[in-house]
């Protein structure tokens, strides 16, 4: 019983922008398991349903796809041509409804494991990832 106190004693002293922050961190956590388990109905379950997925080329942003049905498409074509590929999540902050996230792609070629990391922004409404902007990918450190 003195637990459950303390923690709610602790949620109430807490500035709500830090248990919005842990929030989004988890948000972005579930979606990239969802993603390593290629589970496409987890993923569009914590998307907003008009999601745009984005990549950063120079000063041009590309949209990949607009909605669940387009992200739907994209993934499911995405785990047919790489099926080992999984993802880990090399660092994670949130401020806000955004979180900057490094995260590092690794997958199998040619009997080899390869690996790169990226760069990646995501913007979340109600709760939902709403944008995600990726930077090209890198060699990780």
């Amino acid at each position: 019983m003195h637990t459950i106190r303390i923690v709610f004693l602790c949620m109430l002293l807490s500035p709500p922008a830090l248990l919005a922050e842990s929030s989004v961190e988890h948000v972005i956590q579930a979606f990239q398991q969802a993603y390593n388990a290629r589970n496409i109905d987890a993923m569009l379950a914590l998307a907003d349903p008009s999601i745009s997925w984005m990549y950063m080329d120079g000063d041009a942003v590309h949209v990949e796809t607009t909605g669940h049905a387009a992200l739907r498409t994209a993934m499911s074509r995405y785990f047919e041509n790489f099926p080992s590929s999984r993802s880990e999540l090399i660092s994670l902050s949130a401020n806000g409804s955004f979180a900057s996230a490094t995260e590092k792609a690794i997958w199998e070629q040619e009997n080899t494991t390869r690996s790169q990391c990226s760069l990646s922004v995501y913007q979340l409404n109600d709760g939902l990832i709403l944008n995600v902007w990726y930077y090209p990918a890198e060699a990780c450190d």
